[in-house]
């Protein structure tokens, strides 16, 4: 990674900004994602501070984003917990910033948070299969296909398989 890169939890104050790169991120890779740039940038501003409260101080849910020097977010995942599990959304990477670790460390840093939170439990994501650099780095960190999939019902023809990563116990 960059080392000008700060990776870091979203601070409740960042909404406006963290709003901003979601709508960038759903415009940029539509089929990455299981929500719409349409749907969520008709989100009341509201809904963007509570997502971004919850992801600065839930200890159900963390957001984590990456930071460039110029205090730009550039990057971010969230992770969410249940009774039986972590799931894995919204990991994206601004595409200048790409290829550089930030994915990496992103993703490394919300499954370290998962683990310190229950080590019991697995983490799983979904990920459309034609985003060979996302399902490279999702394997590479213990990530497994289980089998199923589902449609993206914003993008006709698109699916998301569910990957798996079982505790790191």
């Amino acid at each position: 990674m960059t080392p000008s890169l700060l990776v870091r939890r979203l601070r409740a104050d960042d909404w406006a900004a963290y709003r901003d790169l979601r709508l960038r991120a759903l415009r940029t890779d539509p089929i990455a994602f299981g929500s719409s740039y349409a749907q969520e940038a008709a989100f009341p501003e509201q809904v963007w501070k509570e997502r971004a409260t919850a992801g600065a101080n839930s200890s159900s849910q963390s957001t984590w984003v990456g930071e460039a020097p110029e205090g730009n977010l550039v990057g971010s995942i969230t992770v969410v917990r249940t009774e039986a599990s972590f799931g894995v959304f919204g990991m994206w990477v601004e595409p200048g910033h790409r290829g550089q670790g930030l994915g990496r460390v992103l993703l490394r840093t919300a499954l370290r948070w998962a683990h310190e939170s229950d080590p019991a439990l697995p983490a799983w994501l979904d990920v459309n299969p034609k985003q060979g650099a996302a399902l490279h780095l999702y394997e590479e960190l213990g990530f497994r296909r289980t089998g199923e999939s589902k449609t993206l019902d914003h993008t006709e023809g698109e699916v998301a398989v569910r990957m798996v990563r079982p505790p790191a116990g």
